[in-house]
């Protein structure tokens, strides 16, 4: 009876401190993460670190902050179909990280930091499933004008219209969406360093933002039941500074995975 006993408490405990790594299943089509008019958000100089399983399309868009309103200015990130991580700064030009790979249907972390003063682009890719961590920096890249509050910031879709609106970029169907899925996105208002980003992507551990400095939002997308459609709902920022984000055209929360990719 006692060693019955201590196999069930050894049980709960294993399913109390295990991580369950949610996320959520981006379709392509109309699914996405978003907040308007995200204040207080940098405009240039940023680090975002996205934990991620692409399935693969022409443009996978997984970070996108853009004003439009007649400004055409900003920025977004994308995984192409042949692995290679795009940039682009919006009505100045774009940049590609050639050298590295983000393997499909594989669980990867992605590190994109942009540097304004030195129009720099650093790309860091770990691949799970290998454990090589690679990086490559794209240098002379377009500077593009600030953006005022008036722009939103999404994960797993990029506003390819007219309007700034969060319904606007759901409403577009299928062009610029990622395709797969994304289970925690950092982002940062400093550039770090492959040495910073390598040792968060090794981590292992979940939340593992929360001790990095100059945080600004972070997003582990695994507050919604297994299951559910995350349309309408709140995608929560653990960082502190309120940068929630809602999900948009029946985003599907992922199955949960029970240990990390």
């Amino acid at each position: 009876m006692r060693a019955t006993l201590m196999n069930k408490f050894l049980i709960i405990f294993l399913l109390l401190c295990s991580p369950a790594w949610g996320g959520v299943e981006f379709d392509n089509t109309d699914d996405g993460l978003c907040l308007e008019d995200p204040v207080g958000f940098p405009n240039i100089t940023h680090t975002a670190i996205a934990i991620m399983k692409p399935v693969g399309s022409d443009l996978d868009y997984f970070l996108h902050h853009v004003e439009r309103n007649g400004a055409n200015s900003g920025y977004s990130y994308a995984v192409e179909e042949d692995g290679d991580i795009f940039h682009i700064g919006w009505g100045v030009g774009t940049a590609t990280c050639e050298t590295i790979n983000v393997p499909d249907n594989e669980w990867s972390c992605v590190g994109v930091a942009r540097d304004k003063t030195a129009n720099t682009l650093d790309c860091h890719v770990l691949v799970y499933s290998t454990g090589v961590f690679s990086s490559e920096q794209e240098t002379s890249v377009s500077d593009f004008v600030s953006l005022s509050s008036d722009a939103d910031f999404s994960i797993g879709f990029s506003n390819p219209g007219a309007t700034n609106t969060c319904s606007a970029q759901e409403s577009i169907g299928g062009v610029n969406f990622f395709n797969g899925d994304i289970s925690e996105v950092a982002f940062f208002s400093d550039v770090k360093t492959a040495a910073e980003v390598e040792a968060y992507c090794r981590s292992q551990s979940k939340r593992i933002g929360l001790q990095y400095s100059n945080l600004l939002g972070l997003w582990p997308m695994d507050g919604i039941p297994e299951g559910e459609s995350g349309d309408g709902q709140l995608f929560r920022d653990i960082s502190g500074n309120g940068y929630h984000l809602t999900g948009y055209g029946g985003a599907g929360v992922a199955e949960q995975v029970l240990s990390y990719p």
